[in-house]
């Protein structure tokens, strides 16, 4: 692990069924402008904010248990028992990594 470079540190969410999803712990900088990208729209003069989680799922799930390839499609039919805490720990992360910034 570096102390200055985001490489491929992964926090792993487990579940009460033995299944798993690895996720980055932090991200990097593509990772946030291909979001900012896909959750900004200008709209004339005006910015437009959309909210998209798939976006998130997308750039943050590296890996999983399940028997099948991590694609938006399969990322965007994750069933919700999977899905919601993926997501809660996906907050959970940047805003550790956002708080960190706020704080120094």
């Amino acid at each position: 692990m570096s102390q200055f470079f985001i490489e491929s540190e992964t926090e792993k969410v487990e579940f009460p069924d033995g299944e798993w999803i690895d996720l980055k712990q932090e991200l990097d900088q593509e990772d946030q402008d291909a979001i900012a990208g896909a959750m900004l729209k200008l709209k004339g003069k005006d910015i437009e904010m959309q909210v998209g989680r798939l976006i998130l799922l997308e750039r943050m799930v590296v890996a999983w248990s399940f028997d099948a390839p991590i694609n938006k499609s399969t990322l965007s039919k994750l069933r919700r028992k999977y899905r919601e805490p993926v997501l809660e720990k996906i907050n959970d992360l940047n805003s550790a990594a956002f708080e960190y910034v706020t704080k120094n």
